[in-house]
């Protein structure tokens, strides 16, 4: 029985610590896209990565885990806030041309 619990626990803190990077990294997302810059949401999970390599944030398996996979998600979060800031630009300058009639 305790190696059945050991084994879900293990399965609930690796599916819970990818749905609380998933949900970082769009937090994220939400909140820099506003100003144009969501290619700046993965320098804040490498700050918190850093925050809990020096030990100050709280020691928590869970915690670590979530910061791991977001971490690993940080290059193509950049990768695509970096297409998208791209790809508005070019969406901005052909529609500053157009009238608005």
């Amino acid at each position: 029985m305790h190696t059945i619990l050991m084994m879900i626990s293990s399965i609930g803190l690796v599916v819970g610590g990818l749905a609380a990077a998933a949900a970082l990294c769009w937090l994220l997302w939400q909140l820099f896209r506003p100003i144009r810059h969501p290619d700046w949401a993965p320098s804040i999970i490498l700050v918190l990565a850093g925050l809990a390599v020096t030990g100050n944030l709280p020691d928590s398996q869970f915690l670590h885990l979530a910061l791991a996979y977001a971490v690993a998600a940080a290059i193509p979060l950049w990768m695509e806030g970096r297409a998208w800031r791209r790809h508005r630009a070019i969406e901005d300058s052909a529609n500053s041309g157009v009238s608005s009639w």
